[in-house]
């Protein structure tokens, strides 16, 4: 019993750790990106590059993680990963976009990868841990989002402890003493000579994921036979993720899925430059990211105690409310240099959007745990989507406009997830008569 709590845990803490240095740096990359790659939308770019692959990578992850594993999984995302954080040591178009598609497989890859490992150690460690296997799996998703929102919060700490501990930084310093935001169409310049030491203690926590992984995380893999019958694993990885499409579940998922890369892409691009970087310094992006993702990790630890509690409706719902409140909030209040009233509308922000790091995967993987790897994919691919949608939209939209696309993906999703209890209901309702009926 002793052995087996241990191998959970050193999976569990193992599986943590390895998303936080896997993550860190290229989220800390990404909210940056629009603040000091501005010139041409080339941040933008970048980011729209990496989701755009992503949504193509989805399609082979499932076959590449039920085939090779979990671990190996893993493993290849943080190096491909580690590949695109040294592209950022001379970042140019022909650096940055190759790169970025790379990534893009890499987090379709490692997504898949790190919620099919943490759903299959709930399956196999759930009774040694004393918990249901659907309880299990609810905190399981729930420790990995944490871990998620965790990487967000210091990648971000990482860069803004940088940008304030060395002096050769070039920004407006007279931005505070006006009573209204900047505009840099430009983006914001950062000196070399603190751009490159970041850059390395990013590639060093790449690294510490790629030893990580292989030293602490054991192998989940569906296929037992590996390298056998790889036309036929593909065939049936591909038939499993068109029939995943076409389950009326899924697809009534899939607006929530969007929803949340949307409420993503948002905060990680237009709200970094507009609220944040031009209205009080780029010196302030990383510490509102990270209380941003310090904010996420205990709401979303926060929203898988409350599944356990509460009916799933009502979280749902209450997530919903408060991410159409906060969109609301920045359309409606002008924007203004004042710190607190920044990390204020951040905080706001990572409440909603954090409840649906949970309750996305955490459903997805309650209706459909004998299709994990695929339905995971799925939900990546609408993430990729809203993110996609998000970035693209920054490019020729006001920021209000896109606060506005936001708010109707939030009442949308509202309708489907009706639509969806109630579908659930009614199949449950003929799966006991059925069973009234054999007896």
């Amino acid at each position: 019993m002793s052995d087996g709590v241990g191998s959970a845990y050193k999976n569990i803490v193992g599986q943590f750790v390895a998303v936080v240095c896997c993550l860190s740096p290229f989220l800390g990359l990404l909210f940056m990106h629009s603040s000091i790659n501005a010139t041409d939308g080339l941040g933008l770019f970048t980011n729209a590059i990496s989701y755009s692959s992503l949504t193509v990578s989805v399609f082979f992850s499932p076959l590449i993680v039920s085939v090779a594993g979990t671990k190996p999984s893993f493993f290849l995302s943080c190096l491909i990963l580690t590949i695109y954080t040294c592209s950022n040591f001379y970042p140019d178009w022909f650096t940055l976009l190759p790169a970025a598609g790379l990534a893009g497989f890499a987090l379709g890859l490692l997504w898949v990868a790190m919620y099919s490992h943490a759903t299959s150690t709930a399956v196999k460690y759930h009774s040694v841990l004393k918990k249901t296997r659907e309880t299990c799996t609810v905190l399981l998703a729930s420790a990995t989002g944490v871990a998620i929102q965790l990487a967000g919060m210091v990648g971000a700490s990482v860069s803004s402890i940088v940008l304030f501990n060395m002096k050769t930084i070039e920004y407006n310093s007279t931005l505070n003493d006006t009573g209204s935001c900047g505009i840099y169409e430009e983006g914001h310049k950062v000196s070399d000579i603190l751009y490159y030491p970041l850059m390395g203690i990013y590639t060093l926590m790449n690294i510490a994921a790629l030893f990580t992984t292989a030293v602490f995380l054991d192998n989940f893999r569906t296929d037992s036979t590996f390298g056998s019958k790889i036309r036929k694993r593909l065939y049936t990885s591909a038939k499993s993720f068109i029939s995943s499409l076409l389950n009326v579940s899924v697809l009534l998922l899939f607006p929530m899925f969007i929803l949340h890369g949307l409420l993503l892409g948002y905060i990680s691009g237009d709200f970094s430059k507009v609220f944040i970087s031009d209205c009080i310094g780029l010196k302030w992006l990383g510490f509102v990211h990270a209380v941003y993702g310090l904010t996420g990790g205990i709401v979303t630890f926060l929203t898988g105690k409350a599944l356990q509690y509460m009916p799933q409706p009502i979280v749902v719902f209450t997530a919903l409310l408060v991410s159409f409140s906060a969109s609301k909030c920045l359309i409606y209040l002008k924007r203004t240099p004042h710190i607190l009233v920044i990390f204020s509308l951040a905080i706001g922000w990572a409440i909603g959007e954090s409840m649906f790091m949970t309750l996305a995967p955490g459903i997805a993987g309650i209706l459909f745990p004998d299709c994990k790897e695929q339905v995971f994919a799925y939900y990546r691919l609408g993430m990729a989507i809203g993110y996609v949608i998000s970035y693209a939209t920054a490019l020729s939209l006001e920021t209000y406009q896109q606060l506005w696309l936001i708010s109707g993906v939030i009442l949308l999703t509202g309708i489907c997830y009706v639509l969806l209890k109630i579908r659930e209901r009614i199949k449950n309702n003929e799966n006991d008569n059925d069973s009234a009926t054999a007896v």
